[in-house]
């Protein structure tokens, strides 16, 4: 079987297949662990742009977003984190450097830009000029495949172990 990451490009499509099949076989993983969260919202976005092309979006996609930038986004390439949390954690070893740090901040901002378009009355072409600016090659597909890749480094450097699911208010 091949699957749409892997078909768009993606890295790592027997390790997306894998924790598809433990996704879909372990549910305690998935609803109470924090990989298992992170896993299971990159494919439901992914998912609901690939197949449905957002028809289904509304705000509850939000939760993952914010799920996936709390996850993914080092607290010190993290805008929305205070400045206090920034300074503690210049000095840190991260999973990901600060150029690729900034590549997923803006890959989630286009995956909400994306989601919300049709609340925010945007047409097409609008939508276009949007994306172009944000994304000069102009390729959506890669922001979703480049997500995903980033999910699956991010699971390998976690272990993808049972870490218990514990959110971090905002």
């Amino acid at each position: 079987m091949i699957s749409i990451y892997e078909e768009k490009g993606g890295l790592y499509p027997q390790e997306w297949l894998e924790f598809a099949d433990r996704m879909h076989s372990d549910k305690d993983w998935t609803l109470r662990t924090v990989p298992g969260q992170v896993f299971h919202w990159m494919g439901g976005l992914s998912g609901e742009y690939w197949r449905n092309g957002n028809g289904n979006w509304d705000r509850s996609w939000d939760h993952s977003i914010e799920l996936l930038w709390d996850n993914l986004v080092p607290n010190k390439y993290d805008d929305f984190a205070d400045e206090e949390a920034r300074a503690e954690k210049r000095d840190e070893a991260t999973l990901f450097d600060e150029a690729t740090s900034e590549q997923i901040k803006l890959d989630l901002s286009v995956v909400a830009l994306l989601g919300h378009s049709n609340s925010c009355k945007l047409t097409l072409g609008k939508l276009d000029k949007i994306i172009k600016a944000l994304l000069p090659d102009g390729d959506i597909d890669g922001v979703f495949v480049r997500l995903t890749d980033r999910t699956i480094e991010w699971l390998r450097a976690s272990g993808s172990a049972s870490s218990p699911l514990t959110l971090s208010p905002k």
